[in-house]
Parts: structure tokens; C-alpha cells; sequence
């Protein structure tokens, strides 16, 4: 059986030649005409003029990129380019804008260049981004095909059908790039027209030897056949594939009069959930049979909650939308959602587990992984990746990379004395950089979204901090300026000083529309913990410092006095922005840092002092009554055993070693199995993850531990359990462990797939 092996090969496909570039001078040429956003959601007036935000570069071709930045007020924007092969070179945005795109070609496919976008005001001022770094040979883009070689079909009557057909299978698979799989030969002509219109790699499946050959010699004749198109000769019902590979599901035998394609329990598991897509259509039959071939060939399948639609177009189609796994949940936030339980909920993942794909991104474009980097993050079956100063959008369910940016202004790192820049939903990615909050489109990475800080928080003075969506909410918080970490000298912030534990922190909070930026409410207190925002169940909780010169103060990293001094544990309705309740309390114990979770009615706050002695406290989350308190030293006494985050699952609590009742704080198991690494643990519903040597597993029913051999996680958050899978990006860059692989993974639990269960179980089983 194959899996569905991503990447360097299968997984980025190409637009056929001689449109490709015709499409991208099209749509470069409307960069220059028309605004980047169809609206500038939530826009104020414009604020002072002090600096470029931005820029943002994406490759178009294997030598073109366009670049984007924006700024204040109008500009007349450039761009200078240089490397170490080629002298500067000048690109200019030419009118008066404060959204800049700018083409820029003949760019190197090797080495790195330097980039800086100048933009003048008016007369006299001008602002500079300052020299920037731009990796050329970041740039994930297939050559195009040698040539476009003339079409072998005939030019007949089924020319225009087979050239429609492809078009609405495009539009109802709502995607173009992944995996299609074609369903019975014929002679590959649909699977020709689809490579036309698309960037899918197209997987074409036949029984019959005859047809196979005849679509084989067709497709290469095309120049497609072993590029963008592979055939294979497999019954229906042993399709040679993973679980979960194909966005859209097709048959070329079925248009003619050919038979159903075996059993749809058969093919369904290879659809992949959320949005893949079962286009079926015969030319050969009347609506009244098509509807009863199609029920029968339906059956007993449980087709979730998926959408399913019959239309007429010349001839009657079926097309099916697969919904999520049901029990599967989402690692949508830094520590799974914004409770900050760092457990994902998802009832799928557990028992035997095998690989289902693996690929980019490897470990070029990603940080050094001690400064303990923002998580990845997942939803709506995609997964999204933050490299250093890039950014990856790439399908969860076969490891498609569906599109990439460099953006060389952009990190943060420490995220135990801070919180994450990027969180996900369905639909968009968001994205916290300096002032503002980007949204981008979460299949295409289109930059859609643009919203500013509270226009009485001066961009001058400070950034975006905190960030969250519920519902229709999007959540933000101003930091001041230059509070960040960005860890760039791959530091490990293991030591106790303000360099290292600094808290950083914000001196508001807001909430706005996530789709319009409409502004819905605004608190400002104390100085706000960014590390203990947390929201659960329509309530937003946290931890400020009401100390007069925590308030006043200028700085956004505080440690020790007077932060840790008159500290009050908050909550706000998520609706209104009013004060449900505050507590004060002395937390001052936290001193290398300071968490805040949330889990069935429960409010926690955990940290730990120099001494390296965690403090655990629990309050009533409706009015802040405490609960309990827990006072023990670190049992890890190694790499960073004393900055561990907990993880909540139902009511217990998992944390240095021990497990607690969430309710009670009774000591209800101790586990003394001493794992390597700084990293920290994630969960799903039934199992806990994190690194043992190498990526490592537990199961909480059966206490039996699995460790996957030749490949580790990064130094803090990097396994993320979502959408029935365990998702592993690459996140051990600059590590000299004893390792061998530095890839991005995805496991699959065996359960789901039938045809998994009977094979050998994968990695290594340790003793408790």
C-alpha cells in the first residue's frame, strides 16, 4: 500500500505550461491597479507616518516575486534588491498608496538577497524598513513543464463537454491544488482536461490493463504522464493509497455508460474530510435512474455530516462534501484552543498509530528550536506552520503545501513569558504582526484581512499582543512596542533574569468582528499578563498587576516588583467587555513564569519560583473562589523540567510528573518516567504526546508508552493532535541531538482505516 508521501514529489503541483505565465502577468498587472484588500476592514484615519509594515514576498515563478508592505499615510513606494551575484537593482510602486505591490524578477533560485522598501511622503519625509534578508532558495514553485505539447485527443463533440466538465469539478471541489483521483481511465481524457484547469496532482485508477496503457501512452504523448498525472492498474476495492489523500474524487468510465465504481466503502475512506470532494456524473443516464444507480451504489455508507446535492447540467450529477470526523477536534490556538488546556478534545486519536504522509517543510526555513517557538496550529483539515520569518499553509490530510511567505519582520519566541502571534478557523489564518492583525485565506493564503490596534493606541508606541478568535470574535491586546522576544541567537531563556523571564505585557485588551473589524468593546486595568489570557465558555480570564508602576510604566517586559505585587485574577464577559468578577491574589511564587487554564468550570494558574518549585492554584470560575493550592519541587531536573505547561483533560490535571484532581487537588498518580527535551506535552481526549528521545506518545487507559524512532520535536509546543491525526511540522533546526530526521509528519490513528489495523505497529514501546 502506498502512503500518501507528500511532497517533494506528489504533493506541489504545477499549472500546465503556457498559461501559467499568461495567468501571472495577469494577475500581477491587477497588484498594480487595485487595493490589496476589496476593503481595509475596521480602518481608522490615518495615523502618524513612522515606518513600513511589512513586507511580505512570495514567489509567482521560479525568477519572480511580488513584494507587499503598506504604510500609514500614502507613499510613493521602492523596493531595492541586491545579492551577493548581482547588483542592486531598483522596483517602483508608482502611485501614492498606503498598499504597495511591487513585481520583482530575475530572482536568484539559490542564495540569499537583500531587500529594503523605501516609501516617500509628500515632499521631505521618507521611511526604510532597513536591510532585510530574503532566501531565494525558499521558493516551493515547480518548474514548469518543458513543453505544452499539442493535445493528443480529438478534437470532436466531447471536446467542449470534457472542458466544462473539468471547470465544475474545479468549482466544486473549492480547490486546485492536492491530490484528484480518477476513477476508471478510459483513454485519461478527463484526467488530461483537469491538469488543464488545475494544479492538482491527478492519480487515475483502472482495472483493466488495456486501458491503463492506452491512457498511459495518451497522457505522455501530453508531456503530463509521470508529472502532474500517474496511472495505475488496482481493483476499485484495493486502492493502493493512505487514508484521507484525495480534495476530489472523480470517474472518467462512469460518463460513457460504464459501470459504478465498486463500493463507495470502498473509496470513501481515501476522500479526505473536511471539504474533500465526490464529483459523479453520467452522461448515459435519465435523472430518475441516475438518482436510483446512485442510491444503490450509496447503500449503508454513513455519509456523516457531509453535504450531498443531485443537479441537472446536460446530464445529472452527484456531488458530496465530506465533513469533519466526527470525535475529531482542533488545535486551533497556541495550547490547543483558547482555554489554554493544551488538550485538543479529540475522541479519535489513540491506540496503534502509522505514518500517513510526510514532507516540507524540512528544517531550512524554520528557527533555531530552542527559543521555544509559537506552536503550529490547525483547522478545517489545513495545518499552518511559522518557520523563521516564513509562514506555510499546507494541507493536513496529505501534506499538499498549498501556499508560502517570507515575511522578514516577523517573530516571536519565548512564549512561556508570552503568547502566540498566530491562531486559525475554518476559514482564515490570523496573524499578529507589529500593529496589525492579517488575515489570509486559509486554502489560498490570500491576504484578505487588515485590521489596526484601537486608533487611541498609537502604532508608534505599540504592537498587537494578544490574539484569539471565538465565534465571530476576534481578541487582541496593545503591547508596547519592542516587548517581543525574537530569539534569534537561538537562546533557550532558561535562566532567571529580565532577558530571559521578563514578563511581557499588555496595557489593554479588545475585542472586535473577526470577518470587519467592527470595534465591540475595549478594558483597560493593570498591566495584563500576555501569557495568562485565557477564554472559555463566553468568559475572558487573566492576571494584572494594579501596581502604580506596573500601570505607568512604559516598558511591556516586567519582572519581579512591582509586577508580581498587587496581582488580581480577572473576568470579563466576552460579549460585553465588563468585569464579572476580580480577585486579587498573591501569585507573586510564579516567578520564572506564570500560566492560566481553563477546564470544566475550573480556573487554573500555575508557575514556578528560582528555587524551581511549581505552585499550583485553582479558583471557581464563575466567581474566583479558590479551590486548592499545590506546592511541589520539580521532578524533572533537566532540560527545562521547571517551566512544563499543563495540560487539562476532563477533570484532570497533568503536570510536572504528578496527576491531580482538578477539583480537589488530590495527588492521584505519579509518574516517574524521565523523558529528554525541553519540549512540552499536548493531548487529545485519550492520549498525551510529547518528546521521550524521539516524538513519544502515552495512553492514558492503557498506560502503555509508543515512541516513533528518527525524528524529535522542537523545545517547546510542536506535536499537535487535530482533525483525527497527529500532526508533527519540523521543529528541531539547530539541534544536535542524536536524530536522523528532519521532516514534517502526520500520524494517523489505525482504528480509522480498516486496512491499517492488521499491520505491525510502528516505533518502539518503552516500560512505565
Amino acid at each position: 500500500m502506498l502512503g500518501n508521501t507528500n511532497g517533494h514529489a506528489a504533493g506541489q503541483g504545477v499549472m500546465a505550461a503556457g498559461t501559467r505565465q499568461v495567468i501571472a502577468g495577469f494577475l500581477l498587472g491587477l497588484l498594480y491597479a487595485a487595493p490589496l484588500f476589496a476593503n481595509e476592514a475596521g480602518a481608522q484615519d490615518p495615523a502618524p507616518v513612522w515606518h513600513i509594515q511589512g513586507p511580505i514576498i512570495e514567489r509567482v515563478s521560479r525568477d519572480t516575486a511580488w513584494v507587499r508592505w503598506q504604510t500609514e499615510q500614502p507613499s510613493i513606494g521602492h523596493v531595492l534588491v541586491h545579492s551577493e551575484r548581482a547588483e542592486e537593482r531598483r522596483f517602483e510602486s508608482p502611485d501614492a498608496s498606503t498598499q504597495h505591490a511591487v513585481v520583482i524578477d530575475q530572482v536568484p533560485e539559490e542564495g540569499t538577497s537583500r531587500i529594503r522598501v523605501l516609501a516617500k511622503i509628500g515632499q521631505d519625509a521618507e521611511i526604510d524598513s532597513g536591510e532585510l534578508e530574503f532566501d531565494a532558495m525558499l521558493h516551493y514553485v515547480e518548474p514548469p513543464l518543458k513543453s505544452m505539447r499539442p493535445n493528443p485527443y480529438p478534437d470532436d463533440e466531447k471536446t467542449v463537454r470534457y472542458e466544462r466538465l473539468a471547470r465544475r469539478m474545479l468549482d466544486a471541489a473549492c480547490t486546485s491544488r492536492g491530490y484528484c483521483l480518477v476513477l476508471g481511465s478510459a483513454d485519461g481524457r478527463l484526467a488530461y482536461h483537469l491538469a488543464q484547469v488545475s494544479d492538482f496532482q491527478i492519480l487515475v485508477v483502472d482495472p483493466d490493463a488495456n486501458y491503463v496503457a492506452t491512457a498511459r501512452a495518451k497522457l505522455d504523448e501530453a508531456g503530463l504522464y509521470g508529472v502532474r498525472v500517474s496511472v495505475h492498474q488496482a481493483r476499485f476495492d484495493e486502492l493502493p493509497f493512505g487514508v484521507y489523500l484525495a480534495n476530489l474524487i472523480v470517474s472518467d468510465s462512469l460518463l460513457d455508460g460504464g459501470e459504478w465504481p465498486a463500493a463507495l466503502e470502498d473509496i470513501y475512506p481515501v476522500l479526505r474530510p473536511s471539504g474533500g470532494t465526490l464529483f459523479l456524473e453520467s452522461w448515459q443516464s435519465e435523472p430518475a435512474k441516475f438518482q436510483d444507480q446512485l442510491t444503490s451504489w450509496i447503500g449503508e455508507v454513513d455519509l456523516g455530516e457531509g453535504e450531498s446535492r443531485i443537479e441537472q447540467d446536460q446530464a445529472p450529477f452527484w456531488i458530496h462534501r465530506r465533513g469533519k470526523l466526527p470525535g475529531a477536534g482542533e488545535w486551533t490556538h497556541q495550547y490547543g484552543s483558547a482555554d489554554n488546556s493544551s488538550c485538543s478534545q479529540d475522541e479519535l486519536i489513540r491506540g496503534p498509530m502509522s505514518v500517513l504522509w510526510w514532507g516540507r517543510p524540512g528544517p531550512r526555513p524554520m528557527p533555531d528550536r530552542g527559543p521555544r517557538n509559537p506552536a503550529p496550529v490547525s483547522a478545517g483539515g489545513n495545518l499552518f506552520v511559522q518557520g523563521n520569518r516564513t509562514l506555510f499553509g499546507l494541507d493536513a490530510y496529505n501534506g499538499t503545501l498549498l501556499w508560502f511567505k517570507q515575511i522578514p519582520t516577523m517573530r516571536r519566541a519565548n512564549i512561556p513569558r508570552d503568547c502566540s502571534n498566530m491562531v486559525v478557523t475554518d476559514d482564515y489564518l490570523y496573524l499578529a504582526h507589529d500593529s496589525r492583525c492579517w488575515g489570509f485565506a486559509a486554502r489560498t493564503g490570500e491576504w484578505k484581512l487588515n485590521f489596526r490596534l484601537p486608533e487611541s493606541y498609537d502604532a508608534a508606541d505599540y504592537e498587537w499582543g494578544y490574539l484569539a478568535t471565538v465565534g465571530d470574535l476576534l481578541l487582541g491586546s496593545c503591547t508596547p512596542r519592542d516587548s517581543t522576544y525574537l530569539g534569534d541567537q537561538g537562546e533557550w531563556f532558561e535562566h532567571f533574569g529580565e532577558d530571559d523571564v521578563g514578563r511581557v505585557v499588555s496595557h489593554a485588551i479588545f475585542c472586535s468582528d473577526r470577518h470587519t473589524g467592527k470595534p465591540r468593546w475595549e478594558y483597560q486595568g493593570g498591566a495584563i499578563l500576555n501569557s495568562t489570557l485565557t477564554i472559555a465558555h463566553g468568559v475572558m480570564y487573566f492576571i494584572e498587576s494594579r501596581h502604580p508602576d506596573a500601570v505607568q510604566t512604559s516598558q511591556g517586559r516586567l519582572l519581579g516588583e512591582p509586577l508580581q505585587e498587587e496581582q488580581y485574577l480577572v473576568a470579563l464577559d466576552l460579549r460585553t467587555g465588563e468585569q464579572r468578577w476580580s480577585r486579587s491574589f498573591d501569585f507573586s511564587d510564579c516567578q520564572y513564569m506564570t500560566y492560566l487554564a481553563q477546564a470544566e468550570g475550573v480556573v487554573l494558574v500555575t508557575g514556578s519560583d528560582e528555587e524551581k518549585k511549581y505552585h499550583t492554584f485553582a479558583f471557581r470560575d464563575d466567581d474566583g473562589s479558590p479551590l486548592w493550592e499545590n506546592h511541589e519541587p520539580a521532578r524533572k531536573h533537566h532540560h527545562s523540567g521547571h517551566l512544563a505547561h499543563p495540560v487539562l483533560i476532563g477533570n484532570r490535571v497533568y503536570l510536572n510528573k504528578l496527576t491531580y484532581d482538578l477539583y480537589t487537588g488530590k495527588v492521584l498518580a505519579e509518574d516517574d518516567f524521565d523523558w529528554h527535551g525541553c519540549g512540552v506535552m499536548s493531548a487529545s481526549r485519550h492520549t498525551i504526546f510529547h518528546r521521550f528521545e524521539f516524538h513519544g506518545m502515552l495512553d492514558l487507559h492503557t498506560q502503555e508508552r509508543t515512541e516513533f524512532l528518527g525524528v524529535r520535536s522542537g523545545c517547546w509546543l510542536s506535536m499537535i493532535p487535530s482533525g483525527g491525526l497527529l500532526l508533527a511540522p519540523e521543529s528541531s533546526a539547530g539541534c544536535s541531538c542524536t536524530h536522523a530526521l528532519q521532516t514534517t509528519l502526520a500520524y494517523v490513528p489505525r482504528h480509522l482505516d480498516a486496512r491499517l489495523k492488521s499491520q505491525s505497529e510502528p516505533g518502539a514501546s518503552r516500560e512505565n
